[in-house]
């Protein structure tokens, strides 16, 4: 969400796996990921958001070890949805 003078004020991020679920909420991938990369989407999802929140500004978001392809994601979705934004566009922006 963004407030009238441009300040984004939420975020949500995720993934939807195949069967249409979010990925941050599926305990057996999260564990696998986590076994693997060192992080996993419950944990990276919510602290790229919050970066966002704070820092104001999509380039300035941290890269987060272990979640290298998905913090880039992140920031083509949210440079995505801070275009819409700004043109009054209201629809989710989604990437593939």
């Amino acid at each position: 969400d963004i407030e009238k003078d441009g300040k984004i004020t939420d975020v949500d991020f995720d993934y939807v796996n195949e069967a249409g679920e979010l990925k941050s909420e599926d305990e057996e991938y999260n564990a696998l990921m986590k076994e693997k990369s060192g992080t996993s989407p419950e944990e990276f999802s919510p602290a790229l958001a919050e970066d966002l929140i704070e820092k104001q500004d999509v380039k300035k978001v941290d890269e987060i070890t272990g979640a290298t392809t998905s913090v880039e994601n992140f920031k083509k979705l949210a440079e995505a949805a801070l275009k819409n934004a700004k043109a009054g566009n209201t629809e989710e922006a989604l990437i593939e």
